[in-house]
């Protein structure tokens, strides 16, 4: 499986205390964690949001028992860009990839 691993700025919390989360792991995307991000949104659902429902199913955070879509919609807009970017690194990862 491919990844990419990352950091945030400000984090994921950790439990009920101040103590957050900031390093993670984006995996690549299957069709599985896009058809799931849909039935969980639904049809009306924005772009947006499936895109980050997508991304919750590909992220493992250090520390952080489950993601979910409503943990990555809470991240800062600074982390969003920190994980869009990731996303972006590792398909370029994947573009990169040679089969013979």
């Amino acid at each position: 499986m491919i990844t990419v691993e990352g950091k945030f700025v400000h984090g994921v919390p950790m439990g009920k205390g101040v103590k957050r989360a900031t390093d993670f792991t984006l995996r690549a995307g299957t069709v599985r964690d896009s058809v799931e991000a849909l039935e969980e949104c639904g049809p009306d659902a924005s772009p947006s949001r499936l895109r980050y429902a997508t991304l919750a199913r590909r992220l493992t955070v250090s520390g952080v028992e489950q993601i979910t879509t409503d943990v990555v919609m809470d991240l800062t807009d600074r982390d969003g860009v920190v994980l869009e970017n990731t996303s972006d690194e590792l398909e370029k990862k994947l573009d990169d990839l040679k089969i013979d």
